[in-house]
């Protein structure tokens, strides 16, 4: 490959080859720049499923920006083979410097800084190094210290989420002509003790590494090391470090930095990568706090008398005041309120449910994060600074609405069409069920889940362990409720509260309710109130107008016993989806989120294929979901206003914006009939969310096109306009047809386990172009209308919101980064998809997770004809930024305060 050009990077030489595959030195002739290119071995690249984790994992792990990390700058295909570009870490790895033998003290603290650092950057972003190793670290001829392949063990682990053997042999580390078994040997002898015992590792096994690193770089010898790999892991496992090996020279800072480090419990090792680079910066400075002595020259010689009759007069008076401070009654214990900073580059997940949840013990809390195109769960332990990145993530995963499990060693959380669990120190998530989009789970004590999903959903329970959904309770029809959501086990365990909504529109207010697991009966609690909680202190808590009230309560007889008492003004809620940022724990913390969004406001702009905007509609303004008519006369959007959804048309030709309509109730998802002369919609005006019409021009009254009670949103209308095509909401998104000429009941296109969404029809009728996740990630399909046999995969990578060209020859598409074609040719009965290209890559809002405005998602563009242009959303959303979060220490103590 010497000499080779590919894209635009020439490879120059080859670096060394391992398990992972050739590592080739390369430059980049656009940037002219130098790189490192890893070609991945075709085994690991045919594992589809393998690959797909490693392109996430390295999306993610190309976001770390650190001076003393080796940044990963990209992907690339050439000639069916996978290439991972990376910077190229000029210099002396560790283990060829420890090849010569010891570093000196001085050194080796600096180099050890510097490690530190990139730990402490990474572990931020919620990445664990995990193969973390001197042949991980390059040192250049100035003493600058670059950490190589952060992250990417994990993207190797198999579908188990374990390290296996041939994993460990895959060892992403650049380094030439290691064997395998080599390679193996070399991982093992760092790996922390929990990792060689097969269990979760977090941050704190990079810790242990790090510990095992410094200790070489100063002994020049291994710490762990034995024939085999099973030795090796034994040494891990059994050893005591013997740190009379350190030099004499050997700070006192720095050994108790390394004792600490290589604490084989990892609850007693050091928190983080701060608290050791804090200790470095101390030793190098020469700052220490009680200067001990090397154990090997320690003084032997006895203390003096009053040396050693000091510690029995101190114990006499601290005996004394302890007597004292027992006879005296309690102080009151002070209510302490800080600002609790998330660290986090994401904003809270705000949108439709709760985002911050502590555990029962007050210990821990778990949030949820947002971006345009993914959502992130993280843990943090009260006691450190940074979260921990627990699930979730790029490019289009998402976790959120978190519950803890009674003895808080589990997090419950929900995907977009699964509700999981996994343990509080990381891990492979376990699948309890599917749902979709889950509006909020509780786990009972003795293993019983019961959730929400979205749309029209009563409660389910669910074993903690996984199986089939069971229904708990149904909506009232007569009382026109449409959710049953944000569920919670009282401490009995047979009893949970819950929230009734009605839908918006509708002059019904959400209450607090209770509904017995054994029976199904039903008590309400509190009307006009949402995201009922109960308090160890007899007390129903809630929310109402944004505020958080307090009521004593009888928990034996589920009765209100008194009056209302305000705590907390401006709580973060959503009054619509009866979710509120609020959480306690048994012990009495509490942690809630203040403020209500702001609207989010941007441009909609024209787009040719080279990426360039122009003006189309001066005004910015909350807009989503926009679809050009058939004649390419009009623009139909939604656009948001007072917390309401409505559906406007402006006149591409006049340059004139008309609201077509005002009902308080959802009114969104647009569709043109081939006409050009109807726009079909789903509105929620009638209480269930589905089919109408409107004439475009505005004249005329609206028009309930869909019969029954099912939910439908519609995406597409056949040539002959006698069929719209939609998504319905059931335990996932399936693709159902109206038929306008029939029983107008939604009927069943494409429903099965998977995903289905985005569906759309070809000009001629004769294919449907949609979306699904059945392979992992969303990805885009061709199949036939009106059989639903055959189909053609579109996407590679992600892709979804398809669009047809105006002669049905092109299929365009949306990513990340921007808009995809393909081309589409028809023969028969079959297909001849050719491959797909960029239109363009540029930052317009919105991508695979469309756009997301106040917790609603919607396609982010549309496409002309003829395919020139593209209407794109351009700009920052300005809905408020949370990253942080209110949190109150001894809170039940001020709350019995204020209700005496």
């Amino acid at each position: 490959m010497i000499g080779k050009t590919f894209s635009h990077y020439t490879i120059i030489d080859k670096l060394g080859e391992g398990g992972m595959g050739e590592v080739y030195r390369a430059r980049d002739e656009k940037l002219g720049r130098e790189v490192a290119i890893k070609v991945l071995p075709d085994a690991f690249t045919s594992d589809h499923n393998r690959l797909s984790r490693f392109e996430r994992e390295a999306r993610l792990l190309a976001a770390l920006d650190h001076g003393n990390i080796a940044s990963i700058y990209g992907l690339e295909e050439v000639e069916g083979k996978r290439m991972l570009v990376m910077q190229l870490a000029e210099g002396e790895n560790l283990q060829e410097r420890l090849a010569r033998g010891p570093v000196p003290v001085a050194e080796a603290m600096k180099i050890g800084l510097q490690i530190a650092e990139a730990l402490e950057a990474a572990h931020a972003k919620g990445i664990i190094h995990r193969d973390l190793k001197p042949a991980n670290v390059v040192v250049d001829s100035q003493g600058q210290v670059k950490v190589l392949d952060f992250g990417l063990a994990k993207a190797l682990e198999t579908d188990s989420g374990e390290m296996s053997a041939q994993s460990l042999a895959l060892s992403p580390t650049l380094t030439a002509q290691m064997t395998e078994a080599g390679m193996l040997l070399g991982t093992a002898a760092y790996m922390s003790p929990e990792q060689a015992r097969g269990e979760p590792a977090d941050k704190r096994a990079d810790l242990w590494a790090f510990g095992v690193v410094l200790w070489e770089m100063l002994t020049g010898g291994r710490l762990f090391s034995g024939r085999t790999v099973s030795d090796t892991l034994a040494g891990v496992l059994r050893d005591e470090p013997q740190f009379e090996a350190l030099p004499v020279e050997t700070p006192p800072s720095l050994r108790r930095l390394l004792r600490r480090c290589l604490e084989r419990e990892s609850h007693e090792r050091l928190p983080d990568a701060a608290s050791a680079r804090l200790e470095l910066e101390d030793a190098l400075a020469g700052r220490s706090d009680l200067q001990e002595l090397p154990t090997e020259l320690a003084a032997v010689a006895p203390a003096p008398m009053w040396k050693r009759a000091l510690p029995w007069a101190l114990f006499g008076a601290t005996a004394i005041w302890a007597i004292v401070q027992f006879l005296q009654p309690e102080p009151p214990r002070r209510t302490v309120r800080l600002q609790a900073s998330l660290n986090t580059d994401e904003p809270l997940f705000l949108g439709r449910g709760s985002s911050v949840v502590l555990s029962p013990d007050g210990s821990r809390l778990a949030y949820a994060t947002d971006s345009e195109v993914y959502g992130s769960l993280y843990l943090r332990a009260l006691d450190q600074l940074d979260g921990t990145l627990l699930a979730g993530g790029p490019p289009d995963n998402r976790a959120f609405h978190p519950f803890f499990s009674p003895d808080g060693q589990w997090v419950g959380f929900f995907t977009n069409d699964e509700l999981r669990k996994i343990p509080i120190t990381g891990g492979t998530p376990i699948t309890l069920c599917p749902v979709t989009f889950g509006r909020g789970g509780t786990w009972g004590k003795d293993d019983t889940v019961v959730f929400s999903a979205a749309g029209q959903s009563g409660l389910f329970t669910v074993p903690a362990a996984g199986g089939d959904p069971q229904p708990l309770t149904t909506l009232d029809e007569e009382q026109e409720e449409y959710y049953h959501r944000w569920p919670e086990f009282l401490p009995n365990g047979k009893t949970v509260l819950f929230t009734a909504g009605q839908q918006a529109g509708t002059d019904g207010k959400p209450q607090v309710e209770a509904v017995s697991i054994d029976t199904g009966d039903r008590k309400v609690l509190v009307k006009n109130a949402y995201h009922g909680r109960y308090s160890p202190t007899d007390h129903l808590m809630f929310i109402r107008d944004e505020t958080l009230f307090a009521v004593p309560f009888d928990i034996n007889n589920l009765e209100v016993t008194g009056g209302l008492t305000p705590l907390v003004q401006d709580i973060t809620a959503n009054p619509a989806a009866g979710a509120a940022q609020y959480s306690f724990s048994n012990e009495g913390s509490l942690i809630y989120v203040t403020g209500q969004a702001e609207l989010s406001e941007y441009s909609i702009v024209w787009v040719d294929r080279n990426g360039q905007s122009s003006r189309l509609w001066d005004a910015e303004a909350s807009y989503a979901g926009q679809v050009i008519s058939p004649n390419g006369k009009y623009l139909s959007v939604a656009i948001l206003r007072d917390n309401n959804w409505d559906i406007w048309v402006y006149d591409l030709e006049r340059e004139v914006a008309t609201r077509l309509t005002f009902d308080e109730a959802y009114d969104a998802d647009s569709v043109w009939s081939p006409d050009s002369r109807f726009i079909y919609f789903a509105s929620g005006r009638d209480g269930t969310e589905t089919l109408y019409r409107k004439r475009a021009d505005g004249s005329g009254d609206i028009e309930r096109i869909a019969e029954g009670d099912d939910n439908f949103y519609p995406a597409s209308i056949t040539p002959d306009g006698n069929t719209v095509l939609g998504m319905t909401l059931n335990d996932t998104v399936d693709i159902y047809a109206i038929s306008l000429d029939g029983d107008k009941a939604p009927e069943p296109f494409l429903a099965t386990s998977f995903s289905e969404e985005d569906a759309i029809f070809s000009p001629d009728g004769r294919w449907i172009a949609y979306a699904s996740d059945e392979s992992g990630s969303h990805e885009v399909y061709i199949r036939p209308y009106p059989a639903a046999g055959g189909k053609w995969q579109i996407s590679d990578g992600g892709g979804r919101w398809p669009q047809w060209s105006g002669d049905g020859r092109q299929l365009y598409y949306r990513t990340n980064d921007g808009v995809m074609a393909a081309t589409v040719e028809a023969a028969g009965d079959t297909l001849r998809i050719g491959q797909a290209r960029s239109v363009f890559n540029a930052p317009y809002l919105g991508g695979i997770w469309g756009i997301n405005v106040a917790g609603y998602i919607f396609h982010d563009y549309a496409v002309t004809a003829d395919g020139q242009r593209f209407v794109m959303l351009q700009g920052d959303q300005k809905e408020q930024i949370k990253d942080h979060a209110t949190l109150v220490f001894n809170w039940f103590d001020e709350l019995e305060q204020a209700l005496k």
